[in-house]
């Protein structure tokens, strides 16, 4: 069964927040933005696509 767009961006999603939450050891009271806006500075992939 063909996964709806909502389900592909949730797993993204979800992936993308624990993958930086954990190599970068944010708290779990973080916001995602803030997760995003940290990373930002830390990681040259999330610097290229942080504004898509």
């Amino acid at each position: 069964m063909k996964k709806s767009n909502a389900d592909r961006f949730i797993a993204a999603y979800n992936q993308i927040d624990y993958s930086l939450r954990t190599i970068y050891d944010f708290k779990r009271s973080m916001s995602f933005s803030d997760v995003v806006r940290r990373s930002v500075v830390l990681n040259a992939v999330v610097r290229k696509y942080v504004a898509d």
